[in-house]
């Protein structure tokens, strides 16, 4: 009886927030490509974004950020038309080369399209 009645209050917890879920990209389809980011131009410090296999092999796909300290010290990915005004949270997994620098900064910033 316990048992079940951990069950189903983990449900009544857990339910709502697999119904809300959304997913704003999605890699693992080859053909949806880099799900509309792209490089901004801001700064020389990437030179390509796209999307490739995963190299941890836990999934079919993730984005790649292509970088070169060496012409630019940042870089700006760019996705528009996305309003996540709604979410209760936004997760995002990032994957780290093992050159990783030790000073590098990754940071999630928004703003509107309205000047």
């Amino acid at each position: 009886m316990k048992k079940q009645l951990l069950f189903c209050l983990l449900a009544a917890l857990f339910a709502p927030s697999l119904l809300s879920a959304q997913v704003f990209a999605d890699f693992e389809l080859e053909a949806a490509g880099t799900q509309g980011f792209y490089d901004n131009g801001w700064d020389s410090g990437f030179t390509k974004v796209e999307r490739i296999l995963d190299p941890t092999g836990a999934s079919d796909g993730v984005l790649a950020l292509n970088c070169d300290s060496g012409q630019g010290e940042k870089g700006v990915i760019q996705l528009d038309n996305l309003d996540p005004q709604g979410a209760e949270t936004i997760s995002v997994d990032v994957w780290l080369p093992a050159d990783f620098p030790d000073a590098g900064q990754i940071t999630l910033w928004g703003q509107d399209n309205v000047h």
